[in-house]
């Protein structure tokens, strides 16, 4: 306790077993510090009933100042602590998109990661006008690790943000210690609930090199199945991409397995391309082309020479490393 007139010690105590204390004081205006203990931090101040709330500020412990009369008592001056939570984990690089983190695959460095507690926002007081913003954010670095501390128990989301050449990977597949948790789409993982003194440390991100496969289609005018000087490309044909086993959402064993990934038709030349392709192994349809039909299949060097069964139109399968262009 201090007097408030000279901010001298006017007496100290330690609380009992319960948490309780007090002080025999002259009458006069006073106010209270309460220190911290280990393992502990602050709690809000000010909230509600003031015979239930804390009153000591969160940065200092300091209450505000009270009168006390000849005679007079004051039970309503106390403080409250909790034990700060934590959330920490790593991004790393998924060389094979699968949404597991695999022997080898590093971690990534320069990711910004912001934390979100969604209806409190940074003061922790539900409705204020910063309920819907970061309560804070950080970057990955030594192997593409974050950490926020410190925090209050209660129930946070975190966002991974984008990374120049890199594309999110699949979220929760398999075990959640080492699967992704962010959404595909937006980086943002699902609630996340602390208790007190909690540290979750599962909650990642996982990023891989999109690869891309594109070529052209070409009117073969000698039909040896090898792109000679002076043969034209066709546009118009259609080009459908498969990723046998895994479908357009990646994942294996779903209905979609056997279904198309993407679809375009050759244009400008006869060209076409897949852009943002997760690695793996893929295979293409070339379509029919009215007046045309296909020329040999595998005549010469692969550079030049056409990949398309004759009867089917599919090639084979086309093997795909992260970041590769085929």
């Amino acid at each position: 306790a201090y007097n408030a007139a000279n901010d001298t010690i006017a007496g100290t105590t330690t609380t009992d077993s319960n948490g309780t204390y007090g002080f025999t004081l002259m009458p006069g205006s006073y106010y209270l510090i309460f220190d911290t203990p280990a393992g502990y931090a602050r709690t809000l101040a000010d909230q509600g009933a003031d015979a239930t709330d804390s009153d000591a500020s969160t940065a200092a412990g300091r209450t505000a100042n009270v009168t006390l009369t000849s005679g007079g008592s004051n039970v309503t001056i106390d403080a409250g602590f909790y034990q700060p939570a934590s959330i920490s984990d790593f991004v790393w690089n998924d060389i094979d998109a699968d949404g597991q983190q695999d022997v080898g695959e590093t971690g990534l460095d320069g990711m910004t990661v912001t934390l979100y507690r969604p209806g409190f926002g940074a003061d922790g007081i539900a409705g204020n006008a910063d309920d819907a913003l970061a309560v804070t954010s950080t970057t990955t670095s030594s192997g593409g690790a974050y950490s926020f501390t410190g925090l209050r128990p209660g129930t946070y989301q975190v966002n991974f943000g984008s990374l120049a050449g890199y594309s999110r990977t699949l979220a929760d597949q398999e075990a959640d210690a080492s699967d992704s948790d962010a959404n595909v789409f937006t980086g943002q993982t699902g609630n996340i609930v602390l208790a007190p003194g909690a540290a979750n440390t599962t909650t990642d991100a996982g990023y891989y090199q999109p690869a891309s496969i594109g070529d052209f289609v070409w009117n073969d005018l000698d039909a040896d199945g090898q792109q000679d000087v002076g043969e034209p490309g066709l546009n118009g044909v259609n080009v459908t991409l498969y990723r046998p086993g895994f479908g357009a959402d990646g994942i294996a064993g779903n209905a979609d397995d056997s279904l198309a990934v993407s679809s375009t038709t050759s244009s400008g030349g006869g060209a076409y391309n897949f852009t943002s392709l997760r690695p793996g192994s893929y295979q293409i349809e070339f379509g029919t082309y009215a007046g045309f039909v296909r020329t040999l299949l595998d005549q010469g060097a692969d550079a030049s020479d056409s990949d398309a069964n004759v009867a089917t139109g599919l090639t084979g399968t086309v093997s795909l490393a992260a970041g590769a262009t085929n």
